[in-house]
């Protein structure tokens, strides 16, 4: 399957990303730009607070995906 083109916001977005689990909040990305990356399979979420409803900057968390090492 071909991979998508990242746009600049994505490709930033990336860049933040580590194999620790970290907000949007803590990334300074939007949870749109964080969405996207998690569909292109870049990223990862994980969604264990009962806060991710009220407060999903900050409750859910995303990190790199083991597929997303660079070739």
């Amino acid at each position: 399957m071909k991979q998508m083109k990242l746009t600049k916001a994505q490709e930033r977005a990336k860049a933040k990303l580590t194999n620790e689990w970290q907000s949007a909040y803590d990334l300074s990305e939007s949870l749109q730009t964080l969405r996207r990356l998690v569909a292109c399979k870049v990223a990862i979420t994980r969604r264990d607070s009962p806060g991710d409803v009220f407060f999903p900057r900050s409750a859910i968390k995303y990190k790199l995906s083991s597929n997303s090492v660079e070739k």
